[in-house]
């Protein structure tokens, strides 16, 4: 439960940013067109039926207008401002925390590689002897992108940190069946074999993002991006099957449509 609220907060959170891009953008238009017509009857009007004395007439009788247009230009003047260097503050915070997201992300790419160890150890029933410590460096660096990345980015980041929770509580499970020296099931071992790779190559994504080479992100995988992080997780889907699936590799397109 605690994580679905998570979920319903962080969606809620990019839609109300999408939102407010698009009232900003309506009040933006409101604004040009009263000014525009505040400007036609205020100075082009009277400018072109009348002489001097009769511009100021109009000006002195609309007097109170004037005044109010004034200072909602003013107060619309300095909203503009703040949003526009708050905006420049989050991208440079943004920047920041980008510098160290292409560390992070190796140290998740190490991680997911001994989880398929572990996997594989698990599907030969072999022992297994290596450690895997959780990775710790992500986590901030994944929270500071969250909250000053565009609603895109934060949104892909977060899908990320869920389905690496998803992954952990799974790799877990798997370690504790095999410290009592039972044997897991066919159909939950496809699962993480393939939600491993789906996590390294939504991972993979976001080096291209964390250089500067790539803007756009998107939590698609292709088929081709399955078969590298099978490759570099040491996993040979065509090698593994089962009795319920087939090999790996039909399952992995199964799931996924491909």
């Amino acid at each position: 439960m605690v994580f679905s609220r998570k979920k319903v907060n962080n969606a809620f959170l990019i839609s109300l940013s999408g939102s407010t891009k698009v009232f900003n953008n309506l009040v933006a238009c409101f604004f040009v067109m009263i000014f525009g017509i505040y400007l036609s009857s205020m100075v082009i009007y009277p400018f072109l039926v009348g002489d001097w004395v009769y511009v100021q007439s109009v000006w002195d009788r609309w007097q109170g207008l004037n005044v109010g247009v004034l200072a909602f230009s003013s107060s619309y003047i300095i909203y503009l401002s703040t949003k526009y260097r708050e905006e420049k503050q989050r991208k440079r915070e943004f920047e920041a925390t980008k510098a160290y997201l292409s560390e992070a992300l190796s140290e998740l790419l190490d991680y997911y590689e001994k989880c398929a160890e572990l996997y594989l150890s698990a599907w030969g029933e072999r022992d297994f002897e290596s450690e895997i410590s959780t990775p710790q460096k992500y986590q901030p660096i994944f929270k500071d992108c969250i909250r000053y990345a565009t609603p895109e980015v934060g949104d892909y980041i977060y899908s990320l940190l869920g389905k690496l929770q998803v992954h952990s509580s799974r790799l877990e499970d798997i370690k504790k069946t095999m410290r009592r020296g039972g044997v897991q099931s066919e159909a939950m071992l496809f699962s993480n074999f393939l939600g491993t790779a789906e996590v390294y190559a939504l991972t993979n994504k976001l080096f291209d993002f964390a250089r500067n080479e790539n803007d756009k992100v998107s939590t698609k995988i292709s088929l081709r991006e399955f078969n590298s992080a099978y490759y570099f997780l040491g996993i040979r889907p065509k090698d593994i099957g089962g009795s319920l699936y087939g090999d790996l590799w039909e399952y992995t397109k199964k799931i996924h449509k491909l």
